[in-house]
């Protein structure tokens, strides 16, 4: 690591059913379904519907679907 700030905040996408099951404050894990070992926690925080397009011209600056991040980015909520 070589110091450098990240301060894109960490985002995880979730549908309709399991955001309404989860509460602010609440501590979630994080798991593969390949493992089941728990990778991660996250606190959750405020919870909100994502514009793909606001998002990804925010962060990579632009929303042009052929640049990686945004076409990942893309990938990801098509299939929750």
């Amino acid at each position: 690591m070589d110091g450098t700030v990240w301060s894109i905040p960490i985002t995880l996408i979730v549908d309709d059913t399991q955001a309404a099951s989860l509460q602010i404050g609440e501590r979630v894990k994080l798991v593969a379904d390949q493992d089941g070992v728990t990778d991660g926690l996250l606190e959750v925080q405020p919870i909100y519907q994502v514009d793909q397009g606001e998002e990804a011209r925010r962060v990579f600056k632009t929303d042009d679907p052929e640049h990686p991040g945004v076409k990942n980015g893309w990938s990801v909520l098509q299939h929750t």
